[in-house]
């Protein structure tokens, strides 16, 4: 009360203008005020204009009330000038003037001793006092604080007009939402589909609902007997949301008004057909169309039940794409061309969007996966994806941490950062298709096979599913033994996405060298050569298709052959990461055969140093590199590697990975003198790294080396299981898990299951190089023996 009484004395000593003054700076004080509270708090958008027309309202109430408590300006001057002249006349008369002395409280003159009695207040003068104006100022505010929350009682309990379609029951958290391509009748051709794409980018981002992807909705058209590359109207798009069980369409028209546009959109309930809900915005040019488009999203999505503080806590629209119309265009048609596996011109669609806007970080993002699908040079997708991650504060949250994923993807291969990112993203939309399909090939990487097929039926059972999803299910189900399953999900891909048979190619690869098919995976691989459009690194990969079926069975020599024609292939072309990754696993296949002599000489005929020069930093397989090194006991070249990974000065330089791969490098150095130490030293990093089922391999020779007998025969059948992210190798090393497992289980004095395994081994290499058959005849022998002495332990 007491600052109440010193406001109002304030009030009193000024003049008209000081009035005015303050009044304004006031006015805008409380404007920033509400705008502040409006983007953390999530007040409606017309909050800011409804406080607005109060203070309009009220300035000529303060101004009213300087004039009549204070006088119009130079009054004062007029009263001071007659204060200092008393017996001067006043010029006319003013009864507001009077001396309350002069006048008794019966209305005649006195000069007795009374005590003087002030008049009551009243008329104007009683109505305009500073008392009443402040205390209707804050009465204003009072009113608009109700207005807002009564607006928040009604949306949240779905009353009335403002109600929202989540408290009335129409919509569920999570509800499929099928976007249909927006009617164009402006006078831009391009402007329909542009607008589609761009509210796809910011609906996207919603809590609320789920937007089925192009490729889910182009699934359902192929269902339906069409081809999956009409233009989908809205009558399509609810015919498609009817037949896989969609809640709602989202659907518009785009129309010329004017010199600007307007944008008219409705929510229309799947199964009746009804409008839910109609918006409307307009733009007076084309620099605001995409805050009309910004602003509709925002309208739908507080509709459907989202909160204003979910949705005003992302960035605007035009900060997460782009303020060029013409890039946006391009982005828009690049990702139709996507959609229809057209990537090379997708990519040149989406280069254009970047030469128009160089900040386009969404495009960038875009680029770099399109260049990983079609098989572009590893180095032009870290550009892309580096570039993305250096904009990722111009991206949505969704957009920004696939951005974030990506990066660590291919730049600094941080499997468990991607993993984060991903995990966030289907925390807020747990069927994001994307992040579903992305987050199996992380988990495989850190060898949690299981969960990386949980993932992949999640996206493919869901409204985010998609053709890469579909693509990779089958070989992951074979990778986990499942045949069948992985059979019935090829057989379901080849429905849904017809025409793929550079991937239907890829799929049989795998599916036949994970059943242990030799001949079936040698024939796969140079299936997968003889396909026209296997160029680039699909050429590669049929070579080493083609040498993994030849080593499974014992073909050694053919093996290399295979691998010395993709080496020489992939020279000519230029691809030199192609080269040394060829390299790199050949003399991994004789490791593991245990032949380090025939290893040694694969080293020496390559020049490593040479082909990591022509290589770009960023795309060196260092991890790679080192662990073959340490392997071979070249302690001097892992010291002189990992002082040239550090001088690169590239995102995987420093961080988990290079200490990851400087830990393992030590660990099998050291193993090579003691195995007892090398094999603690790499468990110490598995646990570390939390990866039980990451190097194996090294970790099984060594248990086997330091006669750990339990400890390898326990790494060696988890080599059987696999389910690492190296489809080359682990195909080879079950079927040599098996003549090792032979040794350990007869030591541990299991000869039964030896004898199993050495025949299992055998019967692979039946057929094998000349120069192996002894080891061949060392299993039969050890299966024979071993059989005949369970068969007497039984028989007695």
């Amino acid at each position: 009360m007491d600052r109440m009484r010193q406001l109002i004395h304030e009030a009193h000593r000024r003049s008209l203008w000081q009035v005015l003054s303050v009044y304004m700076v006031a006015s805008w004080v409380a404007l920033q005020v509400v705008e502040i509270i409006t983007e953390s708090a999530g007040l409606p958008d017309w909050a800011q204009p409804f406080a607005l027309i109060l203070l309009i309202i009220g300035l000529p109430v303060v101004l009213a009330t300087a004039v009549v408590q204070e006088g119009r300006p130079g009054k004062q001057a007029e009263e001071k000038d007659a204060a200092s002249n008393p017996v001067s006349p006043s010029v006319g008369t003013d009864d507001d003037l009077a001396d309350p002395h002069v006048v008794s409280s019966s209305g005649q003159g006195s000069n007795q001793g009374d005590s003087p009695v002030p008049p009551s207040p009243g008329g104007v003068k009683g109505l305009f006092t500073w008392r009443n104006a402040i205390a209707g100022g804050f009465a204003a505010f009072g009113l608009l604080g109700i207005v807002v929350v009564v607006y928040f009682i009604m949306w949240s309990t779905g009353v009335g007009p403002v109600g929202s379609l989540a408290a009335q029951g129409v919509f569920e958290e999570g509800d499929a939402v099928v976007l249909a391509e927006f009617q164009n009748t402006s006078d831009d051709e391009a402007l329909g589909e542009m607008v589609t794409e761009a509210l796809r980018v910011d609906l996207a981002g919603s809590s609320i609902m789920t937007l089925v992807e192009p490729g889910r909705v182009q699934d359902a058209l192929r269902r339906m007997g069409r081809t999956g590359d009409e233009t989908l109207d809205a009558e399509l798009a609810r015919e498609v949301a009817i037949r896989d069980g969609f809640k709602a369409v989202v659907q518009g028209t785009v129309g010329s008004a004017g010199s600007g546009y307007l944008f008219v959109a409705s929510l229309i309930g799947a199964e009746s057909g009804s409008t839910l809900a109609t918006f409307r915005e307009s733009a007076r040019g084309p620099d605001e169309v995409i805050d009309a488009i910004d602003k509709l999203s925002q309208d739908i999505r507080e509709k459907a039940g989202e909160s204003l503080r979910s949705i005003k806590s992302e960035e605007p629209l035009e900060d997460v794409t782009t303020s060029s119309l013409e890039a946006l265009r391009k982005y828009a048609e690049a990702d139709r061309l996507a959609d229809q596996t057209e990537y090379q011109r997708a990519i040149a669609a989406l280069e254009e969007a970047i030469d128009l806007d160089p900040a386009f970080a969404m495009a960038y993002r875009r680029l770099a996966v399109l260049m990983q699908n079609s098989g572009r040079s590893l180095s032009d997708q870290v550009a892309a994806a580096t570039r993305a991650y250096e904009l990722r504060d111009r991206l949505t949250e969704r957009e920004r941490l696939l951005a974030v994923a990506y990066y660590h993807n291919l730049a600094t291969l941080d499997v468990d950062a991607e993993i984060r990112a991903y995990q966030t993203i289907l925390e807020k939309n747990p069927d994001d298709r994307t992040s579903l399909n992305n987050l199996a090939l992380a988990l495989l990487g850190k060898a949690r096979l299981d969960e990386a097929v949980e993932a992949l039926q999640r996206a493919v059972n869901g409204p985010g599913a998609s053709s890469s999803a579909y693509t990779n299910l089958p070989g992951y189900l074979a990778q986990a033994g499942r045949h069948q399953e992985a059979e019935e999900a090829l057989a379901e891909l080849e429905a849904r996405y017809p025409g793929r048979t550079l991937w239907t190619a890829w799929i049989n690869c795998q599916l036949a060298a994970f059943r242990g098919d030799a001949e079936a995976t040698r024939a796969a691989g140079a299936h997968l050569l003889a396909l026209p459009e296997a160029q680039g690194g699909w050429r590669s990969a049929g070579h080493l298709i083609s040498r993994l079926g030849a080593a499974m069975a014992g073909n050694i020599q053919e093996a290399n052959r295979s691998t010395a024609e993709g080496v020489q292939e992939m020279e000519a072309i230029g691809d030199w990461s192609q080269v040394l990754f060829l390299e790199l696993t050949s003399i991994g296949l004789e490791l593991a055969l245990d032949r380090e002599d025939q290893a040694a000489n694969v080293y020496s005929r390559f020049d490593l140093n040479a082909v990591l020069d022509s290589i770009a930093p960023e795309v060196r397989d260092y991890t790679g590199v080192l662990r073959v090194l340490a392997a071979l006991g070249e302690a001097e070249e892992v010291d002189r590697m990992l002082r040239r990974w550090q001088a690169d000065r590239i995102p995987s330089s420093s961080g988990p990975v290079f200490e990851e791969t400087r830990k393992a490098a030590g660990a099998i150095l050291a193993g090579r003198t003691d195995p007892g130490q090398g094999l603690d030293a790499l468990n110490e990093l598995t646990r570390e790294i939390n990866c039980s089922g990451c190097y194996v391999w090294p970790r099984a020779l060594f248990a086997e080396r330091a006669e750990r007998w339990p400890e390898a025969r326990e790494l060696y059948l988890k080599a059987l299981e696999g389910g690492t992210n190296d489809f080359i190798g682990e195909p080879f090393q079950r079927i040599m898990a098996h003549e090792r497992l032979g040794k350990v289980l007869e030591a541990l004095g299991e000869p039964a299951k030896a004898a199993e395994h050495s025949a299992i081994f055998a019967d692979y290499w039946a057929d094998a190089d000349p120069e192996l058959q002894p080891r061949v005849r060392a299993a039969r022998d050890r299966a024979d023996a071993l059989g005949a002495v369970t068969d007497v332990s039984e028989g007695g």
